[in-house]
């Protein structure tokens, strides 16, 4: 699945920039996340595609927000996806400093393999 990965600070107060360097980028936990569902509308209809999200990961691993960066052209798919994800458990990116807030992009196809 592929993963992209931009760290955002964790305050808004004005300070000059500091690198830090990501250690660990943030991911799903696969292992632990239920499946995404292949909506019965959508299995019915032969809708099939892929779903890019936009996925903000707290410092604690939680889907802070999900939205739809490239749509599958199909309502149905796309809301399923985003619904999925947002339940979904992730390991944060990590700095030298720590977790941190990130924002990975997450691919969802249908029908699922």
């Amino acid at each position: 699945m592929p993963v992209r990965q931009i760290v955002i600070p964790e305050n808004d107060r004005v300070a000059p920039p500091r690198i830090q360097h990501v250690f660990q980028r943030a991911r799903p936990l696969i292992e632990s996340n239920p499946p995404v569902q292949y909506p019965e509308e959508a299995r019915a209809q032969g809708l099939k595609g892929a779903v890019y999200l936009k996925v903000t990961v707290s410092p604690e691993g939680k889907a802070e927000s999900v939205e739809v960066l490239l749509t599958s052209r199909s309502q149905i798919l796309d809301e399923a996806a985003v619904a999925a994800v947002k339940d979904w458990a992730f390991e944060p990116a990590r700095t030298e400093m720590g977790p941190v807030r990130s924002v990975i992009s997450v691919q969802v196809s249908y029908p699922p393999n």
